[in-house]
């Protein structure tokens, strides 16, 4: 069964259909989103008890906007309005070589984030409306926020975002059903290579969202400091905000670290590295003070297994040419 739902927006600022409001750079945009179960995904996430719901988008601007800017003659203005809204979604993961490709990538990952949180706070309150008054906490029960590889990563802020501005939980319990709604999966063990984006970028498109992750990054370093000393020298590398003064950044897979409550890696081998080196000094802390954090192997999830499972006479060819 495939589903569709929309959510709209204003000039100035994306309100859904549900009523929650997002900052925009002044231009009305639709989310259209299609549900797509997985019906395997009950195979490797058992706890959940239910399947996976990928979703696709479409991004184009509200019909009454071009209406009404076509029917008032500014044909140009409706055009281009209409060509930047499908720029965000026209090619996944747009060239950033230049500051209006970084721009355009930093859209389109806070789009797809917020429309999928959106969307699954809507289910959430749709399939059981007395949850939305103080039950926030059967919230990472029902849902489990896969962030793979670094992409994903507002989802961060801005679910911590829409349940303290829109929902009005206080900072500590927003952060506890954050923590225990995202999980975070390592594409690779290269420190130069992990995706940072510009504190100014961050701070002219995403406001909101900025200040949260400054309190995040705040927050961290305060823990470290207060219950990790010994490590305490190594806060520089291991905090979200890179705050050098040649070029502030802010670390998106340490924001993933921090925030999520399971790491893993694409296989043994990697998620050991994980461990054993490259967030080795996370892992300590979140062991020291007993926070949920955990470090662990992956589940790999390929068509291949799918395949085996459905289809015995595949499962036996394929055993037959190991």
């Amino acid at each position: 069964m495939q589903e569709m739902r929309e959510t709209e927006g204003t000039a100035g600022r994306i309100e859904t259909l549900h009523g929650s409001e997002l900052p925009n750079e002044n231009a009305s945009m639709t989310a259209v989103v299609e549900h797509q179960p997985v019906y395997s995904h009950i195979l490797f996430h058992p706890m959940h008890n239910s399947y996976a719901e990928p979703y696709v988008f479409v991004m184009f601007p509200s019909e009454p906007e071009l209406s009404f800017q076509f029917n008032d003659g500014q044909y140009e203005s409706a055009a281009q309005l209409h060509s930047r809204a499908q720029q965000i979604c026209a090619v996944l993961y747009p060239g950033d070589g230049t500051q209006e490709g970084k721009l355009l990538r930093l859209k389109q990952q806070f789009f797809l984030c917020s429309a999928s949180l959106q969307d699954i706070i809507f289910r959430f309150k749709e399939r059981k409306p007395d949850r939305v008054s103080g039950k926030w906490s059967e919230f990472p029960s029902k849902v489990a926020v896969q962030m793979n590889d670094t992409h994903p990563t507002l989802v961060i802020p801005e679910l911590m975002r829409i349940l303290m501005d829109e929902e009005g939980l206080g900072w500590d319990e927003a952060w506890d059903v954050t923590n225990k709604a995202v999980a975070y999966t390592n594409h690779t063990v290269l420190p130069e290579a992990f995706e940072k984006w510009s504190q100014a970028v961050m701070r002219k498109l995403l406001p909101r969202q900025m200040e949260i992750i400054e309190e995040i990054d705040k927050r961290f370093r305060e823990l470290v400091i207060s219950t990790r000393k010994d490590i305490e020298g190594k806060l520089d590398s291991m905090s979200v905000l890179d705050n050098s003064p040649q070029k502030p950044v802010v670390r998106m897979a340490n924001l993933c670290v921090v925030a999520a409550h399971t790491v893993n890696g694409v296989a043994e081998l990697h998620s050991n590295i994980l461990k054993e080196e490259l967030f080795a000094d996370y892992l300590s802390i979140w062991i020291c003070d007993a926070s949920g954090h955990t470090c662990s192997l992956t589940c790999i999830i390929t068509d291949t297994i799918w395949d085996l499972l459905r289809d015995v006479e595949v499962a036996d060819v394929y055993m037959l040419c190991q």
